[in-house]
């Protein structure tokens, strides 16, 4: 199992303000006559951000695997679905502004129902006990339609209910702002539970749980707990996906939502402050404007979590944070004598890879592009891309 280890934080006084800056341009988007589709992105960045954060929790403070983390998020935009469709509040004059608390209650509902059973056990029992219940609540969406909504799902309207600050939310701008706004509450919400004594404690669980049990600690009363923040924080963001994509699904409730979160945990960075993040704008790019130019966006994305794993275990964002400490004390010149030959060795053999998988995925798409791209061009490609590997290698030693 990788071992992670939590980022110190940087000596230069300017990285907080920088960040702070950087977020509050991300959040005031809308001000600088930001088109609907990129808009749309950004709201996309935020949702998922919100979930990874939530996962970050269980996965990279207590190192718990949960393969049915949907499950919150899923049933929190349900719950949010159904209080935009609901007379009843509308009536009462419920805010568009408090439905993710809807979502978030929801979580919580169902993190104390489903929680208590699958945190009495740590490890691959706690994993395989969150995949069966993942996947026995997708089975319930045909069991349950009135709920669930069958096979189409609830549509909804973001503008049915009003608003306190706005008269509606209908608009992609305004939307935005509201979904950024509680992605951010959100995120520092986990981060603010990490620091806690629950969230020490839940690293100790992961570091050694019979040690803390022999202090007189209750392990799995601590996963519970953790379990139970996490549920909510999901459901909440659940909630903000309903007020993006005004339609729930049994998607959001899938297997496939589950891998999604660990992936973006993983990639991003499982124990970095802002690995969540970047892992969510990492998937979104991907999926939105990747996949516009390569049929091979998810082959991609399933080796960058395949290298991750292997050679980069505390994410994109740990390799960031040791180039800048490498650059801190090696300067500029320092950093290309020592990494020149490594970088320039990787970049080769990532573009002799990607040559020879689209020239692979080219070719299943008709003769004629069978014929652009015959199969030796790709064997070619093959040896130039294990050459490339083995240049890579040799510099690495030489790094040691």
């Amino acid at each position: 199992m990788m071992r992670l280890q939590l980022p110190r934080a940087g000596r230069s006084g300017y990285g907080a303000p920088a960040v702070g800056a950087g977020l509050a341009l991300l959040v005031l988007l809308p001000l600088f006559g930001a088109s609907r589709y990129w808009l749309v992105l950004g709201m996309q960045v935020w949702v998922l951000a919100a979930y990874a954060y939530s996962y970050q929790l269980l996965f990279g403070r207590a190192g718990m695997l949960s393969f049915g983390h949907a499950v919150y998020f899923g049933l929190g935009a349900f719950a949010a679905a159904h209080a935009l469709n609901s007379r009843a509040l509308a009536a009462m004059g419920l805010p568009v502004e408090m439905i993710p608390l809807i979502g978030m209650l929801a979580g919580l509902g169902a993190a104390v129902v489903f929680g208590f059973p699958s945190t009495r056990r740590a490890g691959t029992p706690f994993a395989m006990v969150t995949l069966g219940i993942g996947e026995l609540v997708a089975a319930c969406f045909l069991m349950f339609p009135g709920f669930f909504g069958g096979e189409a799902g609830i549509s909804t309207n973001r503008a049915a209910l009003g608003g306190w600050v706005a008269a509606n939310y209908g608009a992609a701008d305004r939307a935005y702002v509201l979904i950024a706004l509680w992605a951010l509450a959100l995120g520092a919400m986990a981060l603010w539970i990490a620091r806690t004594p629950l969230g020490l404690l839940a690293r100790a669980t992961r570091d050694n749980a019979a040690r803390l049990a022999f202090c007189g600690i209750e392990p799995s009363a601590v996963r519970f707990r953790l379990m139970l923040v996490a549920g909510a924080l999901a459901g909440a963001a659940g909630a903000l996906s309903t007020l993006l994509n005004e339609i729930v699904s049994v998607e959001s409730v899938s297997l496939a939502m589950s891998a999604n979160v660990l992936l973006m945990t993983v990639v991003g960075g499982p124990a970095h402050a802002f690995g969540p993040l970047l892992g969510a704008l990492t998937l979104t790019l991907m999926q939105s404007v990747l996949s516009r130019f390569t049929h091979a966006w998810v082959f991609y994305y399933g080796l960058m979590f395949i290298l991750t794993v292997l050679f980069a275990p505390n994410g994109l964002t740990g390799i960031v944070s040791d180039v800048l400490r490498n650059a801190r004390q090696l300067g500029a010149g320092g950093m290309a004598r020592r990494y020149g030959a490594p970088v320039a060795a990787a970049l080769l053999a990532g573009l002799l890879a990607i040559g020879t998988i689209e020239i692979a995925f080219f070719r299943d798409e008709g003769i004629g592009a069978a014929r652009v791209f015959p199969a030796w061009g790709a064997a070619g490609l093959s040896l130039g891309c294990l050459a490339a590997l083995l240049w890579l290698r040799r510099s690495l030693r030489g790094l040691a």
